[in-house]
């Protein structure tokens, strides 16, 4: 498939950075960029177009770096666009809107350019670039960020199926002849399309049914007891939803929700205190197995919980088995 590289080390080594400059302005916009090295002669750092029918596409290349843009105008070059990002290697951090997602190798999002965003990338990097025509995805809330939806086999294989695609068109985008440009292109857009319809029921559903969210939300809960970072904050954006959200629709639990997450923590340790024999030594390994990052604060919200201390709890146990 025709294509244009553009590449840092074809200028001279006092010019690479601002070449850069010039050539990611050309495709995206005006972005204010800082990059990790100010070493011009390590400044290595490759793009390369193609026209896909509708979608323009871009692989790019390059150091560790943190680019941040200004709201596009009218006549900017992603103003009739929206744009997906897809890492094939390295990883970043995508803001905007308040919300920031992390994109590791084989991971992907969409967002509207024309909007405030900054993206960090910790690490050399390569990432594919789509420039979506803004008209066929009109349907879609695409207002902001993206964040990956999980817990629904159906959109979760939705994700991968694309994510897959997308990294097998990275690899044959220079051996794809011509002629099949818009056969892929339609392909490309059917499965986003899929994709992001299946994302907007599933985000639907959780927001007008609040039973059913609730039942996600525990389950979420339960089966990250054991990650010590567990917190509202991660699970609204794991779940796609605001922490206000979470707070409402728990408000009929008795409880609020980061006490529930406490209280789920205490109750398996409780469950494995009574099936242990070790002695006074395992208590600390419980509570740290399950969450607790202070076995102070542990013996604390345990004996609060249950009226007894882990260590009375677990002598008592020990008598009766």
């Amino acid at each position: 498939m025709l294509s244009r590289e553009f590449s840092t080390m074809s200028q001279p080594v006092e010019s690479r950075q601002a070449f850069w400059a010039n050539t990611t302005a050309s495709f995206f916009g005006n972005l204010d960029a800082k990059f990790d090295s100010t070493d011009n002669d390590d400044f290595d750092a490759r793009l390369v177009a193609y026209q896909m029918d509708s979608l323009k596409i871009f692989r790019v290349i390059g150091p560790a770096h943190r680019v941040w843009s200004k709201p596009a105008t009218l006549d900017s070059p992603v103003a009739d666009f929206y744009k997906l990002v897809l890492q094939v290697k390295g990883s970043s951090v995508v803001e905007q809107c308040n919300k920031s997602i992390v994109l590791t190798s084989g991971e992907w999002t969409i967002y509207d350019p024309r909007l405030s965003y900054a993206i960090s990338n910790r690490e050399s990097m390569e990432v594919l670039v789509l420039l979506i025509p803004r008209h066929p995805l009109r349907t879609f809330k695409l207002g902001e960020v993206q964040c990956p939806l999980s817990g629904h086999p159906e959109l979760e294989s939705m994700q991968t199926l694309f994510s897959n695609f997308l990294r097998s068109l990275s690899l044959l985008l220079p051996t794809l002849p011509d002629a099949s440009a818009s056969t892929f292109a339609d392909t490309t857009m059917a499965l986003l399309v899929s994709t992001l319809a299946t994302r907007q029921t599933q985000s639907d559903l959780q927001r007008c049914n609040p039973d059913v969210m609730r039942v996600r939300v525990k389950q979420f809960i339960h089966s990250h007891l054991v990650n010590t970072e567990l917190s509202i904050e991660m699970i609204a954006q794991e779940l796609n939803c605001s922490k206000r959200y979470l707070h409402r629709i728990f408000e009929d639990e008795g409880v609020t929700l980061d006490r529930y997450i406490w209280n789920a923590r205490l109750e398996r340790c409780r469950d494995e205190l009574t099936s242990r024999s070790e002695g006074i030594g395992s208590i600390s390994k419980v509570a740290f197995a399950w969450g607790f990052n202070s076995n102070a604060h542990f013996c604390r919200t345990f004996k609060s919980r249950f009226g007894v201390s882990p260590r009375d709890f677990q002598a008592a146990a020990t008598k009766l088995a």
